[in-house]
């Protein structure tokens, strides 16, 4: 008996804060939007709904961030006005169905919860434009997503996707999606439909390789592709002529299709940690290219090409079996750093770096200093290519 006591007070406790909050419950029908600032201006957090919010019929917008949220009452089908909706940071483990009522849904963010199911009803949602369910267990999304046909931003990162549903391909007006940090192996052909995609991110997932589909993201921009399995690239990326940023690094690529010569926007390119002994003479094209980190791969040389890299800054080449630059090298008048050496460890522990370059004369003095204190060192030999850009040092071993 006092447990029921308890929980009707609880019950009671809710609904008063509720009313402090918002006002009283024969006025809620007036109510039109909601938010948590309202509950912790007051220092007052919810655990769960109460049965009364079925009164909120002319909610648009509401809030409900970092509460302690369980679950949500079956009364929510009276919110058939709703728009908006903030749920993240609670400790939902599920969706009630009555979900299929809020038809005028826009946006809505679920992430950071303990959803491990997504269900069927929510492709009710067909006006949905942005969805955020990051940070959950999901490990499936149900067919009815593809029903979200005027989808524009998606996050699904740090579930437990092991594939996606072919519907996803109705999603026609996606320009973002985020799909890192999950167990994905592959990505269904039907992706290619998201020709106005601008950028997706699969970073930490399984792929072994992409559909060739991709090719039809004509407007992508950027792309994160880092800590996967991927052997290849499909010769369709060539299509991607408009990207500016990719990350492919640490996977498994041993060479790169020629046709990423035609990325001739791209200002940022990450690929360490790749097998590849060469590059494509293509890449000359990449005349605005920024940035370009190649450590870590095992790049035995470099194309002439790069000499047409007259917008890059910064090129990373640590940790390859090059042994020399390409002399085009000389025409990159605005590169400030490159590294450029390999280490080598003897069976005592000391590391000794074999050859080095870099841009920045200022550290050539710290250099000489530093290596001709190593006991292995017999000389450390300066050698400037052209004044002002480029040094190597030249290291002979006892």
């Amino acid at each position: 008996m006092s447990s029921d006591k308890s929980d009707l007070q609880k019950m009671v406790d809710v609904i008063q804060k509720m009313v402090d909050v918002i006002g009283p419950v024969n006025q809620w029908s007036k109510i039109t939007y909601f938010y948590s600032g309202m509950l912790s201006r007051k220092n007052i957090k919810l655990y769960y709904l109460p049965v009364e919010i079925k009164y909120l019929i002319n909610l648009t917008r509401c809030m409900f961030k970092c509460q302690e949220f369980i679950s949500l009452p079956g009364e929510i089908r009276n919110w058939t006005q709703l728009e908006v909706i903030v749920l993240c940071g609670n400790k939902l483990n599920y969706i009630p169905s009555e979900i299929k009522y809020w038809t005028k849904l826009i946006h809505i963010d679920l992430n950071q919860n303990n959803l491990t199911i997504l269900p069927f009803e929510i492709g009710s949602w067909t006006k949905l434009e942005e969805f955020n369910c990051c940070h959950n267990p999901i490990c499936k999304l149900p067919l009815s997503v593809g029903n979200w046909i005027n989808l524009i931003r998606i996050n699904l990162a740090g579930n437990e996707l092991t594939q996606l549903p072919s519907t996803v391909g109705n999603w026609i007006h996606l320009e973002y999606i985020d799909l890192s940090d999950n167990r994905l192996t592959e990505l269904p052909s039907s992706v290619g439909n998201w020709t106005k995609l601008e950028e997706i991110r699969v970073r930490d997932n399984y792929l072994i390789k992409l559909p060739s589909s991709v090719g039809n993201w004509i407007n992508l921009l950027g792309i994160n592709l880092q800590d996967n399995e991927l052997i290849e690239l499909p010769s369709s990326v060539g299509n991607w002529s408009k990207v500016d940023f990719i990350n492919l690094g640490y996977n498994e690529l041993s060479s790169l299709p020629a046709e990423i010569g035609q990325w001739t926007e791209l200002h940022r390119a990450l690929l360490y940690g790749n097998k590849l002994q060469y590059l494509p003479s293509s890449i000359g094209n990449w005349t605005q290219i920024y940035e370009i980190n190649l450590c870590d791969c095992n790049l035995t040389s470099l194309p002439s090409t790069i000499g047409n890299w007259q917008s890059v800054e910064f090129i990373q080449l640590h940790d390859n079996q090059l042994t020399k630059l390409p002399l085009n090298i000389i025409k990159l008048t605005n590169l400030e750093e490159i590294s450029y050496y390999k280490t080598v460890e003897y069976d005592d522990g000391l590391r000794i770096v074999k050859l080095m370059g870099y841009c920045f004369l200022a550290r050539l003095k710290y250099l000489i200093n530093k290596y001709s204190s190593q006991r292995r060192v017999k000389n450390i030999q300066p050698i400037l290519k052209y004044p002002d850009l480029i040094c190597e040092l030249i290291v002979d071993y006892e």
